[in-house]
């Protein structure tokens, strides 16, 4: 595990365990610019430090993890707010070293290959044709980690919480499963 949250009130405080590949400075770059851009997609950030080791403060956004079989309003409410974040211009945040995201992807779907099901057809399918969309020529905000449970239903409107920042994450997931436009057509706000 990267980090543990401590729940304060109406705060949460992540102290990370590892950062090595500068995870807390993205996570407090993509907070700010997305809680300036957006309203209630993302929790506020409030402070953070580095000493002894680095700690973010930020607001709780209400709501429980989404999971299992989506509800029509939920699958609704999650393609509302990723398109508000993939809209949202990546501005001011560093890149991530897509070369690193290619060899960790390779490496977990390498793992994914050995098992049964779908879910080893899908990876080996992956491996033995690798999308070329994953030269990236329109950076967007997106996350590194997503995981159904890293977005919040809280009734009628889905929240991230929190964000990490990923260029273009979104894309390469929905082309692995199929749904995603090909050959420069986009989804709106992409």
């Amino acid at each position: 595990m990267t980090h543990s949250v401590e729940f304060s009130g109406p705060t949460l405080t992540k102290r990370y365990t590892s950062w090595p590949r500068n995870e807390p400075e993205r996570e407090w770059a993509a907070l700010t610019l997305l809680s300036r851009a957006t309203h209630g997609l993302v929790p506020t950030p409030l402070s953070c430090s580095s000493d002894p080791t680095p700690r973010l403060t930020m607001t709780i956004v209400p709501g429980r993890p989404l999971g299992g079989r989506l509800t029509s309003a939920q699958l609704a409410a999650l393609g509302a707010a990723l398109e508000t974040l993939w809209s949202v211009p990546p501005a001011g945040l560093a890149p991530v070293d897509l070369g690193q995201v290619r060899e960790r992807t390779r490496a977990g779907m390498s793992v994914l290959r050995q098992q049964d099901g779908v879910v080893a057809e899908a990876a080996a399918a992956w491996l033995d044709d690798e999308p070329p969309e994953l030269d990236v020529r329109n950076p967007v905000v997106a996350h590194g980690d997503p995981n159904l449970a890293n977005y919040l239903w809280d009734g009628e409107r889905v929240h991230r919480n929190p964000p990490g920042t990923a260029e273009a994450q979104a894309l390469r997931v929905l082309r692995l499963v199929g749904a995603a436009p090909r050959a420069g057509r986009g989804r709106p706000g992409c």
